[in-house]
């Protein structure tokens, strides 16, 4: 058993006979050459994919059939509670509060707005979508739903499915939650923000390439979009000083924490080994590839 860190595999897993990854090293050389007969990995992201998808044609035949598995759906709660916290301190003035209270200041500047009775919307109704939703739900909102299938689960939860550009126009808060990949890339364009509701309050839990930063901040600071709670970038962090967001107007940022709660930590360790365990009885569970 091997376990993947912030640096790269030292340990061939060609004398491995299954593999359990905290966290892929960047690109992951671990699979070309792999004779493991399991691999369980923590991270729940496609990347993992990508990488194993990459393998030459030369690698030996029997290596293309090793299960991968992840732990899918271990911080739902996790995410979906930030992206909650997010929408509420751009509602609030939370931060703002907390400095200017620190400093001798008053509310004055700082009165907010409530959450009840706004309209959100959910660009991505996967599991932790649904999740959110039923947050948003818990306090008085109407919830509009985007994705490209449309799951009963959320509509169980009180989501109306509407198109993208409609979701947009009608929103008073956007909250994303679609996985990243080439169809998602760019998703929240220029022209999106452009289509979002005036003075409206965007929020991405999700991965950071899926929304034109720079298309954000513009609309931060020319007064189209009222504030913006993010936990994610192009990059992980630590984030350059540099970037637009920290120079726009009412931008509520946290460094990709969405995820890390010691229930979900704890939650994602005990589903990477149970994983492992299933495996060892005769069963593939939580398969990815």
């Amino acid at each position: 058993m091997v376990k993947g860190g912030g640096t790269p595999l030292v340990l061939p897993l060609t004398i491995c006979d299954l593999a359990a990854i905290s966290r892929p090293a960047a690109p992951a050389p671990w699979f070309p050459d792999a004779s493991c007969s399991c691999t369980s990995c923590s991270p729940t992201g496609f990347r993992l994919h990508d990488e194993a998808m990459r393998r030459p044609a030369s690698a030996p035949s029997s290596r293309q059939e090793i299960p991968v598995s992840n732990t899918a759906g271990y911080c739902r709660d996790a995410v979906a509670e930030l992206a909650l916290g997010l929408t509420l301190d751009c509602l609030r003035n939370i931060s703002a509060c907390n400095q200017v209270v620190r400093h001798g200041g008053t509310k004055a500047g700082l009165v907010g707005h409530e959450l009840c009775g706004k309209t959100v919307g959910i660009v991505g109704t996967g599991n932790t979508g649904i999740r959110a939703a039923q947050l948003y739900r818990a306090f008085g909102c109407r919830v509009l739903g985007y994705s490209r299938s449309q799951r009963p689960a959320a509509r169980e939860a009180g989501v109306e499915y509407v198109t993208l550009e409609d979701l947009l126009r009608s929103s008073d808060i956007v909250s994303v939650h679609t996985p990243l990949n080439e169809s998602t890339k760019g998703l929240i364009s220029r022209e999106r923000v452009g289509q979002m509701k005036q003075g409206a309050i965007l929020i991405n839990t999700s991965r950071g390439p899926i929304v034109d930063s720079q298309a954000v901040a513009d609309a931060l600071n020319n007064g189209r979009l009222a504030a913006f709670g993010t936990d994610v970038f192009e990059t992980e962090p630590p984030v350059a000083e540099d970037h637009p967001f920290f120079s726009a107007k009412n931008v509520v940022a946290t460094p990709h924490v969405a995820f890390a709660t010691v229930e979900s930590l704890e939650r994602r360790a005990d589903m990477a080994f149970d994983n492992v365990a299933k495996w060892l009885d005769g069963t593939v569970q939580n398969r990815m590839l």
